[in-house]
């Protein structure tokens, strides 16, 4: 068993092409909502929202993403926005963890919530994209994992 994180976000192609490039990754299974059997399509809004569609790094999936829904329709309920979800990435190697947080970090609109440093159990950082996807990046200490 594994656990995918999923998140909604408004522009959510736009969200993909941020997080393959954050983390060297690649978009998997991009489905729009269009493609669904069945579905008025009309809303403005619906017509190019992605359905479904994955983040692979080096061959896993790590992330699923949706479109936020400003508005209910018969199949998606509106998205409700906060702060109670977060992203852990599990780093191997420091240096790929420098470059996923800094590109994270100067992408815009991000917050910094945690600088990146070292910490008693390892690197770590946090930033809050402009998705308001909270991203923990770390990379333990060997004696930590």
């Amino acid at each position: 068993m594994k656990f995918i994180p999923s998140i909604s976000a408004k522009n959510a192609i736009e969200a993909i092409d941020l997080y393959i490039n954050a983390f060297k990754g690649e978009a998997a299974n991009v489905h729009y909502n269009t493609e669904m059997p069945g579905c008025d399509s009309s809303a403005a809004n619906f017509k190019k929202a992605i359905m479904h569609a994955e983040v692979r790094v080096k061959g896993e999936t790590i992330l699923h993403l949706t479109e936020a829904m400003e508005v209910a329709t018969e199949h998606y309920p509106a998205t409700t926005y906060g702060d109670n979800m977060s992203v852990s990435v599990v780093f191997e190697d420091v240096a790929e963890l420098t470059e996923s947080y800094n590109k994270l970090k100067d992408s815009q609109g991000a917050t910094v919530l945690m600088p990146l440093a070292e910490q008693f159990f390892g690197t770590f950082g946090m930033v809050k994209d402009r998705f308001n996807v909270i991203w923990a990046l770390v990379k333990t200490n060997d004696s930590h994992k």
